[in-house]
């Protein structure tokens, strides 16, 4: 192969590099896994009060649950249908769960404590 060739890639991959380089702090990428994102994530297509749902669920109370509540919960797969048609947590879930208990708090939550 000729090395004229192998030059020039070379450059063209520099020049991509340099340009990735410089151009990256003026797209101000969002970082995918910060407490923001999580939060949407968690709260994301859910009412006040689903994700306390969950929690009732997943300590066993399987009446504490509305079938509204359930419909959103089951397409977001928080839950599941387990035995007997009564309602399970999913891993999913769970962790949303473990998500709500240290990101998704309010603001106002944690401005008063």
């Amino acid at each position: 192969m000729n090395t004229g060739f192998i030059l020039i890639a070379c450059g063209f991959v520099g020049l991509a590099i340099a340009y990735n380089l410089w151009a990256r702090p003026r797209l101000k990428a969002r970082r995918p896994w910060s407490a923001t994102g999580l939060r949407n994530w968690v709260t994301r297509g859910l009412y006040r009060g689903d994700l306390h749902a969950l929690a009732g669920v997943a300590r066993g109370g399987y009446y504490d649950v509305d079938l509204s509540q359930a419909k959103r919960l089951r397409a977001r797969s928080f839950l599941a249908k387990g035995f007997m048609g009564q309602p399970r947590v999913t891993m999913k879930g769970r962790l949303a769960l473990l998500l709500r208990g240290t990101v998704a708090r309010d603001k106002s939550a944690a401005e008063t404590a």
